[in-house]
Order: C-alpha cells, then sequence, then structure tokens
C-alpha cells in the first residue's frame, strides 16, 4: 500500500514545497511531530494548503492551524472545518461555464489503458471523486463504447446533477487498430447527441466535444448543428478536441467555442506555439488531457504495470518496451 503524503505548499515563489512520508499505520503523536517539522518551514502569515489522504485528516488540520501564529482555538476550530481537501473552481472561456480545476476522466472505467473496473467500483470512483471536490467529469461515446456514459449516467443519479458538469464527445464513426472514420455531418452530430443524452439519461449535456474534426466537412455545417442543439436546449457549451488553429477560428465565428481539448504535458508541448494564443486571444479554456504523459510521469510503476494489449501500446510507441527502457532512469 503506498504510504500516505503531506504536501505542504508554500505561498512564497523561492519556497519549495515541503514533503513529508508518513506510514499509515502511525499514531497522530507522529503526525503532530512531523507538523511541527513542516511548520517550521513556513513564514508566520503563511497558511499551508494541506492535503492528507488519511483518516486523520481532521485531527492533523486541526494540529497544523493551531500551530499557526495568532490564532485563537474557536478560530482554528473554524479553519479546521474548512480546511477539508477542496478542489477550487475556474470558468472555462467566457460564456460561463464554471468546473472544477481538476477535471476526471471517465475513459479507463471502462477499459482502453486498463481492464474495465466493475460497475459498481465505477460508480463508487466516480462518488468519490465528486465528495473530494471534483465536478467536471469527462466521458465520450466511444469510451466503451458506449458503456462509459451508461457507468457515469448511472452515478449521476447518486448525485447531484445541478453541481456536476458533464463534457461528453462524438466524432469517432469507427475506432480501432485497422480503421478509424470520423463523422461531422450534421445529421451525424445530432444522433450522437441523441444517443449520448439517452445513454447518460440527462436532460442536457453541460459541454459537448466535437472529438475529432471531419475534414471532409465544412466545421461551419458540424458547429452550425451544435449551435442548434444550444438553443434547443440539449447541450450547454460547445468544444473542440484536437482541431487546428483555423478550425478554432472558424468555428468560433459560427459560435462561441467555449473550450479546446488537447493533449499537454512536458513531452507534448506542441499547442504552446500557435493554439494557446490563440485561444487566449479568443476567450477559449483549454483543457489539457494526459498531463502526466499518459501515465508515463507517473514513475517506473505506473509504465512497468502498462499490460501488453493496453491502447498505450497499441497507439503509443512511446509505451513500446524497447522506448520505456531508454526514457525511464
Amino acid at each position: 500500500m503506498r504510504p500516505n503524503v503531506i504536501k505542504i505548499k508554500s505561498s512564497l515563489p523561492d519556497k519549495k514545497p515541503t514533503k513529508n512520508v508518513i506510514k499509515e499505520d502511525e499514531d497522530i503523536q507522529t503526525y503532530e511531530a512531523n507538523v511541527d517539522i513542516i511548520l517550521g518551514t513556513l513564514e508566520p502569515n503563511q497558511i499551508p494548503f494541506l492535503f492528507v489522504p488519511h483518516p486523520a485528516q481532521a485531527q492533523v488540520n486541526q494540529l497544523i492551524i493551531e500551530r499557526i501564529p495568532g490564532q485563537t482555538k474557536t478560530t482554528a476550530s473554524n479553519m479546521a472545518e474548512g480546511m477539508k481537501l477542496q478542489v477550487p473552481r475556474v470558468k472555462l472561456g467566457t460564456q460561463g461555464l464554471e468546473v472544477s480545476k481538476l477535471g476526471f476522466g471517465c475513459m479507463s472505467l471502462s477499459g482502453g489503458y486498463n481492464s474495465p473496473v466493475s460497475e459498481e467500483d465505477g460508480i463508487s470512483i466516480i462518488k468519490h471523486a465528486f465528495n473530494k471536490g471534483i465536478t467536471f467529469f469527462d466521458t465520450a461515446d466511444k469510451y466503451g463504447p458506449y458503456t462509459n456514459e451508461i457507468l457515469l449516467g448511472k452515478a449521476l443519479k447518486m448525485l447531484p446533477r445541478e453541481n456536476i458538469q458533464v463534457a461528453t464527445k462524438f466524432g469517432f464513426a469507427e475506432l480501432g487498430l485497422d480503421a478509424v472514420i470520423v463523422k461531422g455531418n450534421p445529421e451525424y452530430v445530432r444522433s450522437c447527441c441523441e444517443a449520448s443524452l439517452k445513454r447518460l439519461d440527462v436532460e442536457y449535456i453541460d459541454l459537448y466535444y466535437q472529438h475529432r474534426v471531419d475534414t471532409s466537412v465544412p466545421i461551419e455545417e458540424t458547429i452550425g448543428e451544435m449551435k442548434k442543439l444550444v438553443e434547443e436546449g440539449k447541450i450547454k457549451y460547445i468544444g473542440l478536441s484536437e482541431a487546428s488553429p483555423d478550425t478554432i477560428r472558424r468555428a468560433h465565428a459560427v459560435h462561441p467555442i467555449t473550450a479546446v481539448q488537447l493533449e499537454w504535458s512536458l513531452w507534448t508541448r506542441d499547442i504552446e506555439n500557435e493554439i494557446v494564443p490563440l485561444c487566449r486571444e479568443l476567450g477559449i479554456g483549454i483543457v489539457p488531457y494526459s498531463p502526466l504523459g499518459r501515465g508515463f510521469f507517473g514513475g517506473k510503476a505506473v509504465v512497468e504495470s502498462v499490460p501488453p494489449d493496453s491502447f498505450l501500446v497499441c497507439f503509443s510507441s512511446m509505451f513500446v518496451r524497447i522506448v520505456l527502457f531508454h526514457n525511464t532512469v
């Protein structure tokens, strides 16, 4: 089992975060000693950000706050209550969509990178993410295929729908090792949206992405149909995934694009030259996927556990064994 970690993030740019690794079977007295060490690295006016995934989280929060100079017992108690792990919120684009800054990609619950989890476990994971402050859940019709949307839809029945932002996608008519077919004609757009609404069992989709751009159909036609879906209340906001700068600009001229989803990580930085400046100019939010390089930057234990039949091995040369050998330390 992984050890629990306390992370203290300094608000000063020249301070490095302090990390203490504590074994799960250690008691609260040990935490107290470590808290004293951590606070010794902070300035008196700093209030640390605390992440303690441990049964003793509440007690540790209380310990830290009580040791902040100038805090009374009452104030400390109130702050401890408010210091439960929270995910900041952020506005995507300029159309009004607000989401948790950390989103949850549901794809792997239905396989792809790994074996699918059971429905019970998948629902439990989604509920746990929500309870930790995540409200932005991402899926697609081709995840599963189809079963991922159904799974998320079942989880939504156990959660307050009005507090959750659901993103799903259309565009892959066929996705496999031998063939990839992308469609973006108006009839296909509408049929996919109707099908996703039914599988998710919701009245509307918060953010509807075109998963990949169909270059055989003018983007104006695709976005034109999505605009109609907004006007009908079936979707609230429009997004694009893996679109070129020219496509983004043309699409935005038809209807405001709220978000663009692209891969962005230490080893995938193509978007920084043109797309990031363009989105800043147009007021479009960016949703980076695979920020840890599809798990590669998660550490040796992650990359060595990739199943041989994983989507990662089949589609990404970076996960082929010989490449892993030359890119791990």
